[in-house]
Parts: C-alpha cells; sequence; structure tokens
C-alpha cells in the first residue's frame, strides 16, 4: 500500500461531512469486512482521501490499524449525498478480539470529517456469543426499559393522588381551624352562659326573697290595717261617750 500523507497530531474537524451506515457491532475474523459510509453534500472528496481502522482510544491519525483509499464517487455532485461502500480483506484486519475499533474518514489534508460507532472483531464462535449476549442485553433493556416507564406512569399517578390528598388534606385543615375556632367560641359563649345562669339564678333567689319579704309585709299591713281599724271605732266610742258627757 502506498504511504498515507498523515499529519503528525490529529486535526479534528466537524467529523460530520461523512457518516457510516450498518455498522456492525462483531466482525469475524479472517473474514471480509464492507465499509459503507454517505458522502454528504456539505463535502468534496479527493482522491488522496483514505479510511483507516483505529483502536478505540486513538489520539493521533497516524496510529490505524490500516487504511484503504476512498474510491471518488462516479458521479460528483456537489449539493448532494453520494452512498459509498469499500471492502477490507480479512487479513489485513486486526486479530485482536479484546478491543474495538471504529472507521475514520481522513481527508486529503488530515483532518477527520467522519467517524463509526465502535466494533469489534471475534472469532467465530466469540460473534454467535455476543451476539447472543448482544441480544439478550437488548431485551434485558427493552425490559427495563418498560419496567421504567411503568414505573415513571405509577410516580406519576402516585403524585397526582398525593397533590389530590395534599388538598384534602389543606382543606380539611382550613376545617379544622374553623370548627376550632367555632368551639372556642362556643366554650366562651357557654362560659358567659354559665356566668349569666348564675347571676340569673341569684336574681331569682333575690326575687324570691323579695316575693317572702312582700308577702310577710302584706301581712303586717293587713294587721297594722285591722288595727288601724279597730283603733278608729275606739276612737268613735269614746268621742261619742265624750259627746253624751257633756
Amino acid at each position: 500500500m502506498d504511504q498515507c500523507p498523515i499529519p503528525t497530531l490529529l486535526e479534528r474537524d466537524t467529523f460530520s461531512k461523512v457518516l457510516f451506515n450498518n455498522v456492525k457491532k462483531f466482525y469475524v475474523l479472517g473474514r471480509d469486512v464492507m465499509c459503507c459510509y454517505t458522502l454528504t453534500e456539505k463535502f468534496i472528496p479527493h482522491h488522496k482521501d483514505w479510511i483507516g481502522i483505529f483502536k478505540a482510544g486513538w489520539k493521533k491519525t497516524q496510529e490505524y490499524y490500516t487504511y484503504m483509499w476512498a474510491p471518488l464517487p462516479n458521479n460528483i455532485n456537489e449539493g448532494s449525498a453520494t452512498q459509498q461502500e469499500i471492502q477490507y480483506k480479512g487479513y489485513y484486519l486486526p486479530n485482536d478480539d479484546e478491543h474495538y475499533y471504529q472507521f475514520c474518514y481522513v481527508d486529503v489534508n488530515g483532518f477527520v470529517q467522519g467517524t463509526s460507532t465502535f466494533f469489534r472483531i471475534c472469532r467465530g464462535h466469540m460473534v454467535v456469543l455476543n451476539k447472543e449476549k448482544v441480544d439478550e442485553m437488548e431485551h434485558l433493556s427493552e425490559e427495563l426499559y418498560q419496567e421504567n416507564q411503568e414505573l415513571k406512569d405509577k410516580y406519576a399517578d402516585l403524585h397526582e393522588q398525593l397533590q389530590r390528598k395534599q388538598v384534602a388534606l389543606e382543606a380539611t385543615e382550613r376545617m379544622n381551624k374553623s370548627l376550632e375556632l367555632e368551639v372556642e367560641e362556643k366554650a366562651a359563649w357557654e362560659e358567659e352562659k354559665a356566668s349569666w345562669e348564675s347571676v340569673l339564678l341569684q336574681l331569682k333567689e333575690y326575687n324570691q326573697k323579695i316575693i317572702l319579704e312582700k308577702e310577710d309585709m302584706g301581712i303586717r299591713v293587713e294587721e297594722l290595717q285591722t288595727q288601724l281599724a279597730t283603733q278608729e271605732k275606739m276612737k268613735e266610742l269614746i268621742v261619742r261617750d265624750q259627746e253624751k258627757t257633756e
């Protein structure tokens, strides 16, 4: 392969002018790998652009494991996206099944114009096992997502019930305060009523005493009237006797 023009340090651009498509999570060790990508309308390709396979954690574009020159599209139409693909031979690919890798599109000036998601290159049985594990994890993730949604719904329902109970509690507290005021007013009125009843009882007792005194005085008045009438009669008799004597 020709030596690729690579700057010493990575010069990062927006990474969004080239988009990688259908990147698998696992590739089988020793088998060819098809790399599919899209040149967006923002990007004009050059025949010295290249696509490398990098180990996760790379910092410089010269840290590629392998690369291939990116072919120019048959029809370069500026302002429209173009679908492209290249194929890596299996014997050029990493034989390390413990690390993750990704595709990176590097232009002629050394700028990274696009990166793919990460993938692993595993032995055949490991791909099956890893796929099963990924499927299991995805299934578990879906279940957790559903449970999370159910918990969110339950939380929303409980939160709504709690708000309603809070409103009812506040209304009950207002009613309790109102009743407490009424009880206090009634207690004060009862206390005042008891005081007035005591005064009324005293007045009744005093009135009864007055009635008894009045009855006693009536009797005495009648007696005095009788005595006075008797005295008047005696006085008349004396006056008559005196007149007769004269």
